[in-house]
Formats: C-alpha cells, structure tokens, sequence
C-alpha cells in the first residue's frame, strides 16, 4: 500500500502564523518554470470556476490571488489562510483589486464554516505544506455540496522531471564527486510536510473522495539539462516543445511535474462523520435519563405530602443545577456553532484604476 511520504520530521504542533512567501521563488523565472507555474494555475482555476453566483472556497489562498480570479468570473468567494501575514496581504490584494473576496484566517483542518457551504472548494499548492492532509480534505468534503467538487493541485514530486534529476545528481556525485549546481527542483522544500506522487495523491483523496480525473501539468521540470535547452532555443520553439510536453503529461499524469486532481465528496463525508448513527448505548443513557427525572420529580411530590425539609430541598437543587447546566450548553452550542458564509459588502474602492489580479504561482 502506497502511502504519502513524510519528508520534514522537524515539524511541531504549532502552526507559523507568520509564514510569509516573499522568499519562496526567485524574481526571475526560468521558461520552463513561469511556464509550469501557468498552465497549474490555468487547469486549477478551469476546473475551479463555480457556477455564477455560487459560493467557493479557496483554502490554504496565500495572496488570494486564485480566489480573486475566480471571483471575476461570477463566483462568490472566501480564502483560507492560517498565516497572519498572508491574510493581511490578501486583504490588501483584494481592497486593491476591488473584488467580493472574503479572507477568513483559519486551519486547512479545522474550516469555519457550516456543512454544504460552498459548490466548489479548490487547495492549490498547499495540501503537501499542512500538518494533517487527510483531515483537510476530509473537512474540504464537509463544507462542500452534494453536488460540489473538490480541486487538488499539488507539485509531483515522483515526477519524471524529479526520477531523472535525481538520478543525473546521483551520476554526478560518483563519476566527479559534486553535486550538480542548483536549484535542484527534485528535492522537497524545507516548508513541505510530505511529498506527493500519483498513487499516494490517489490513495489519500479517494478516502474521502469520488476521483473523477487525475491530471497532469508540464513534463521534465527541475531536470538540470531541459532548463538551459529551453533557456537556449528561440521562444517560439521553446513553446512548442514545452505545449508537446504538457499535452504528454496530460495524458500521462505519473510523469508529471504537476497533478490537479478532481473529486466529489463521497456520501458519508457529505452527511459528515459528526452524525453518527445513534448506538443502542445512547438510547440506553437517554432512558436512564427520563427514569432519574422521573424518580426525582417523585421524590419530590413525595416530600410534599410528607413536609420533609430535604425531601424539597434535594429535588430543588437537583433542578437548579440542571437549568444552569441546560443554560450553559445552550450558550456553549451558540458559541461554538459553524456558520454559513454570506457575503459581504464590496470593499471600499481607492484611486480611479482597475486592477485585475493575476493568477498565484504557488507550488
């Protein structure tokens, strides 16, 4: 069994609430990069586009870039973020921009709003970056429809690109004893949790999810000699190579440098696990309960009759203490309960230019 690999150890419990991405990619980026970067945001944001009017939720957002392209196309959209830095620039982006995007600082695990929220949930580049995958998706399933889907994309790091880099490094290091000079695109970045090919990506979604498609993006990223080629070409030709390469990857997701995969919550995730079927034990326990009230409401017509002083004063403050009790669940429930995302009102505009946003290039 295929399972998804843990490459960090050096993790703890504590999220960074100040991860920032100015440091993330260089300024200049390589042909083959900018164009892997494109085509990941183009297919994710495609297969992302909620119907008109209809709620999405891109989690793990960064900059909000995404959510605020698909929000140009009709959708209603909230972005996710635990990073304090990252909401506040988002936040900025979309005053910026002047779009309906809601960003909501929160854990991909722990997602804030109410079951069957949204149509349409997309996590682009990020489910290899949280502590617990699996409970992100499950709670990606929760809060999307019945009908809704679900979008993952994420870096495949058991591509072609990456067996063949590694592969080349290790050639490297025996015949002239260097490593070959970076950046070496096949090795997992410190601020990844795990790493994701194929079969893992498969296995961790279809736990929780109808997989529909599985798709690839782009073909022999990170492999040291196909940078400088594509860099040494003419543009035209470098583009009609890497659009063959990509339409190979399509077809061929394994090989890969990206994978964006498509689903629907499965049933029971839509139901959500929360509502378990009631077990013969509760109803056991709820008879026990209406037996005691019973008894002490007994107790105390009994204490009545008899004008017994704790006769009355027992069953009165068994009652006391179970109206306060009743009152804190009641504002427990109130405090705790999801709520169902509406939208706000459009952010107040600035300056007399329109700014459109451009898709993120977050891997």
């Amino acid at each position: 069994m295929t399972k998804e690999i843990r490459t960090n150890p050096r993790t703890s419990s504590k999220v960074d609430r100040y991860w920032d991405d100015d440091d993330v990619l260089p300024s200049v980026l390589s042909r083959d990069t900018e164009f892997v970067f494109s085509q990941m945001t183009q297919k994710t944001l495609q297969a992302a586009q909620p119907p008109k009017g209809e709620r999405a939720l891109d989690v793990g957002c960064g900059r909000g870039l995404d959510a605020m392209a698909l929000a140009q196309q009709g959708g209603l959209l909230y972005g996710g973020e635990p990073s304090r830095t990252m909401v506040e620039k988002a936040r900025k982006g979309v005053h910026k921009a002047r779009v309906h995007v809601t960003i909501v600082s929160h854990l991909a695990e722990e997602i804030p709003f109410k079951d069957q929220s949204f149509a349409r949930v997309v996590c682009k580049g990020a489910i290899d970056h949280f502590f617990q995958p699996e409970r992100a998706i499950a709670e990606m399933c929760r809060v999307t429809s019945a009908q809704g889907k679900i979008i993952l994309a994420v870096a495949n790091f058991e591509s072609l690109g990456a067996i063949l880099g590694r592969a080349f490094n290790q050639f490297s290091l025996r015949l002239l004893k260097m490593e070959i000079p970076p950046p070496h695109m096949w090795k997992i970045p410190k601020d990844h949790l795990y790493r994701f090919g194929v079969r893992s990506l498969q296995e961790l979604a279809g736990r929780h999810l109808s997989i529909e498609s599985v798709e690839g993006v782009s073909l022999l990223w990170g492999f040291p000699i196909w940078t400088p080629f594509v860099r040494a070409i003419p543009l035209a030709a470098a583009l009609i190579l890497l659009r063959l390469f990509n339409t190979i990857a399509s077809s061929y997701p394994p090989w890969s440098d990206v994978l964006i995969l498509t689903g629907r919550p499965l049933q029971q995730e839509v139901a959500g696990k929360r509502r378990a079927p009631m077990k013969d034990t509760s109803r056991l326990w709820g008879g026990i309960l209406c037996l005691a009230i019973i008894g002490v409401v007994i107790f105390f017509l009994w204490g009545i009759s008899v004008q017994s002083y704790w006769a009355l004063a027992i069953p009165v403050a068994l009652g006391f203490l179970g109206i306060l009790g009743l009152g804190f669940w009641i504002g427990w429930t109130i405090l705790t309960i999801r709520t169902t995302p509406s939208l706000p009102d459009p952010p107040a505009a600035t300056g007399s230019e329109s700014h459109k946003a451009s898709p993120s290039p977050k891997l």
